[in-house]
């Protein structure tokens, strides 16, 4: 099997395209994000006057305590009521947000982890294409593809150390192997 540097060299500037269009779409994810969380933050601190129990003062155009003596014995019956709508509504936001916290992460996370997928298989591909006719001790193709392909995983996230600890190890044992 022969490989055509030019050909490699259009399949890796692919992939890097691929790579910055994921990144543009992981952006876009984080600023929707924030504006959900912004948006959200507005409507939690407008909760009472969304659902109405806004405390204006009573009128000062009269002068008779009576009206103002039933407008407190109002509010104070209803203080109960205006907590209820005011925490429910609260309470919505708060589930909601989180709900949505998760979906934008979950795609945000998609988006990188693709865009580093793609780069990957960039690098290694330029690395194919530096290092193909020269005996430099490289391991072989399909163990550089390997060794340069991150897992495409959803699970729990592994930290960059993790990675290139794993990374280390991977060189260490390819190194000893190709000793033997």
């Amino acid at each position: 099997m022969t490989f055509e540097p030019e050909e490699v060299r259009k399949l890796a500037d692919s992939l890097r395209l691929r790579a910055q269009s994921q990144h543009k779409q992981s952006r876009m994810v984080v600023a929707i994000l924030v504006l959900v969380v912004v948006f959200a933050f507005s409507v939690f601190f407008f909760a009472p006057r969304i659902t109405g129990f806004i405390n204006t003062p009573a009128s000062s155009v009269s002068n008779d305590n009576t009206v103002l003596v039933e407008y407190y014995q109002y509010v104070g019956r209803n203080e109960f009521s205006r907590m209820i709508a005011v925490l429910a509504v609260r309470v919505t936001i708060t589930v909601t947000l989180l709900f949505f916290i998760q979906i934008l992460w979950s795609l945000y996370r998609y988006y990188t982890h693709l865009a580093v997928y793609y780069t990957s298989r960039a690098d290694c591909l330029f690395l194919i294409i530096c290092h193909l006719y020269k005996d430099d001790g490289l391991p072989g193709v399909s163990d550089l593809v390997t060794l340069f392909s991150p897992s495409f995983e959803f699970g729990k996230a592994t930290s960059p150390t993790d990675a290139a600890i794993d990374l280390a190890r991977t060189l260490v044992e390819l190194k000893k192997s190709s000793a033997h």
